[in-house]
């Protein structure tokens, strides 16, 4: 069994996640074109990892978002970042986080080290959506419980 992380554990840069994530929706549009179809939401422009650094250097109020439970339990909610201009007409593209911590109790949502993932999918033009579930240690988390959760928040 894998050693949890130390409490100073320092999770990879959200730039890096972000710079995954273009690599992905550009793949996407590239099948999506082989196959003769239109891509499905207009896609925020690219950035380069300089521009992505950038912005997690510079003091900005993050967008604003939405909590929605989907569940009776305390932990069963998620957390949803809209684009800015989200009064936009059209699809958007969504990104869905689901936070790690080993299932334990103590590393929820706001402890997980992605606090600026999200906003900064939001900003680039993603809907960007935290996941947050019931963990072992509280009434329903663990085993099956804890993937329930995660698979009700995305079918919400």
């Amino acid at each position: 069994m894998a050693e949890p992380p130390p409490d100073d554990y320092d999770a990879p840069p959200s730039e890096e996640l972000i710079a995954a994530l273009e690599k992905m929706r550009n793949l996407e549009l590239k099948l999506q074109a082989l196959a003769g179809r239109a891509p499905d939401a207009p896609l925020p422009p690219p950035a380069t990892t300089d521009e992505l650094v950038e912005w997690f250097k510079t003091e900005r109020p993050p967008p604003p978002a939405t909590e929605t439970k989907y569940g009776e339990h305390a932990s069963q909610f998620y957390r949803a970042h809209r684009p800015p201009d989200e009064d936009a007409a059209g699809a958007r593209w969504t990104v869905v986080i689901v936070h790690g911590g080993f299932w334990k109790q103590k590393y929820g949502i706001t402890t997980a080290a992605i606090d600026s993932l999200a906003p900064a999918l939001a900003s680039r033009g993603f809907v960007a959506v935290e996941v947050e579930y019931r963990r072992v240690g509280e009434e329903g988390g663990g085993w099956p419980g804890t993937c329930e959760d995660v698979s009700a928040a995305v079918a919400h």
